[in-house]
C-alpha cells in the first residue's frame, strides 16, 4: 500500500460542490429564463465570463425574474438602464409607479404604452402627438441594442393615428432613416419588410399621400424589380396631378428615365 497522505478535507471540498450543483443549475435555468424573456440568444460562455459580467446577470435575473430593483440605480431624471455583458448590450426602462418603480424590457411595447405616455413636440412647439417610443433613439443606436424586436418597433408606429403632417412627418423621417441605415447594411433584410408594412399601413389612411407612396416604392426597389403593375401605378400617380419638381424627380428615378430626370433635375437646379 503507497504510504501517500488523503487529507480529511478533500471530502468537505468534494461535498460543498456536489451541494453547489443544484445551485449552479438553478442559476443556469435563470439565466435561460431571463433571456428568453427578454427575445434575446445567450451563446456566451459562461467559464469565460468576468466576475463583473456575472454579476450583471444576476442583476439582469433579479430585475426580470424577481422585480427585485435593489441593486439598480433608478433616476426619475434617465429611464434607461443599460447593461453590458460580453458582447450583448440590453436597455431596460424605468418608471416610478405608485410610489414605486417598475423596470422592464424597453421593447416591451404593452408595459410602455399602460404606463407611460410618450409625446412627441416640435422645436416651434405648436405641434405635438403621441408617438412611438423608438423615435427616442437614433437608428444605429437602436440595432446596437440586443434585445431589439422589429416587429415591436413596427406595432409601436401602427398605433399611431395619421391624420396630421406631424405625425406622418416624424414617422416618415424615421422610415427613411431606417432605409439610409439598410444602405450601409444590406444583410438586414428584415428593415424592407419593416418599412414597406408601415409606408403600406400609412397609405390605408392616407390614400392621396403620394410621399408615403413614393417612398414604399422606394423601398420596393431596393428589394426587388417593379412588377408590371406597380410601373402602371406608378406612372398612374404622376400622371395625376400637378407635382413638385422635387416629386417628379423621384417619380423619373423609380421609373429609370434617365433623360426626364436629368430635364427635371435641371429645372430644381435653376
Amino acid at each position: 500500500m503507497s504510504n501517500s497522505e488523503i487529507g480529511l478535507n478533500k471530502f468537505n471540498k468534494e461535498d460543498k460542490f456536489l451541494e453547489g450543483i443544484p445551485r449552479y443549475i438553478k442559476f443556469l435555468e435563470e439565466i435561460k429564463e431571463t433571456f428568453e424573456q427578454l427575445g434575446v440568444s445567450f451563446e456566451l460562455d459562461i467559464e469565460k465570463l468576468t466576475k463583473d459580467d456575472i454579476k450583471k446577470i444576476q442583476i439582469l435575473r433579479d430585475t426580470i425574474l424577481y422585480k427585485n430593483y435593489e441593486q439598480l440605480n433608478l433616476k426619475k431624471e434617465n429611464p434607461f438602464i443599460q447593461f453590458l455583458i460580453g458582447n450583448l448590450k440590453i436597455i431596460l426602462f424605468s418608471i416610478q409607479v405608485n410610489g414605486g418603480w417598475l423596470v422592464f424590457d424597453f421593447f416591451d411595447l404593452d408595459a410602455i404604452n399602460n404606463n407611460y405616455k410618450i409625446m412627441a413636440v416640435s422645436k416651434d412647439k405648436k405641434q405635438q402627438a403621441r408617438h412611438s417610443p423608438y423615435l427616442l433613439f437614433e437608428i444605429p443606436k437602436l440595432f446596437s441594442m440586443s434585445n431589439l424586436k422589429l416587429n415591436v418597433i413596427e406595432a409601436s408606429f401602427k398605433k399611431i393615428v395619421y391624420d396630421n403632417d406631424f405625425s406622418f412627418n416624424l414617422t416618415n423621417n424615421f422610415l427613411l432613416n431606417l432605409l439610409e441605415y439598410y444602405d450601409q447594411h444590406k444583410h438586414k433584410k428584415e428593415i424592407l419588410d419593416l418599412t414597406i408594412n408601415l409606408y403600406e399601413y400609412i397609405n390605408k389612411s392616407q390614400p392621396q399621400n403620394v410621399l408615403s407612396f413614393m417612398n414604399k416604392m422606394q423601398t420596393i426597389k431596393r428589394q426587388r424589380e417593379f412588377t408590371l403593375e406597380e410601373k402602371m401605378e406608378i406612372i398612374n400617380r404622376k400622371n395625376q396631378e400637378q407635382h413638385t419638381n422635387e416629386i417628379l424627380c423621384g417619380f423619373y428615378i423609380l421609373l429609370n428615365s434617365s433623360i426626364e430626370f436629368e430635364i427635371q433635375f435641371n429645372k430644381l437646379s435653376n
